[in-house]
């Protein structure tokens, strides 16, 4: 068990989540399991275990310290090495999601159905 703390510079972790409902439902189930946020928060650059954050409206450096781990998660792009690397070598391989090229996470899930059901 482990606690988790989200660090994000939006006003709040999840706002693409749609709809409404799911943001809602996914935020108290995290709440339920004691995770915590920060908003407004953009990391600025990760020493060890402390992660330097700049608010984004008051420009204020804050550090937030006592991290076992730290994960990143930046940006969008598409990673289809592993894909290529299989490709010919295994029966039957399909690419889904940030595989292909960047996306939202409801439709890599729908791609990763759509391969699933042709298996």
């Amino acid at each position: 068990s482990r606690e988790v703390h989200i660090i994000t510079p939006s006003l709040l972790a999840g706002g693409n989540l749609v709809p409404l409902q799911v943001l809602f439902l996914t935020r108290k189930r995290l709440a339920l399991k004691g995770v915590t946020f920060t908003p407004d928060i953009a990391v600025l650059e990760i020493q060890g275990t402390v992660v330097k954050g700049l608010h984004v409206y008051s420009n204020q450096i804050m550090d937030f310290t006592g991290y076992d781990t730290i994960v990143l998660a930046a940006g969008n792009r598409s990673c289809d090495q592993l894909y290529f690397e299989l490709k010919g070598k295994v029966k039957e391989l399909y690419r889904a999601g940030d595989c292909v090229a960047p996306r939202k996470t409801d439709m890599a899930i729908v791609e990763g159905h759509r391969a699933g059901r042709a298996v």
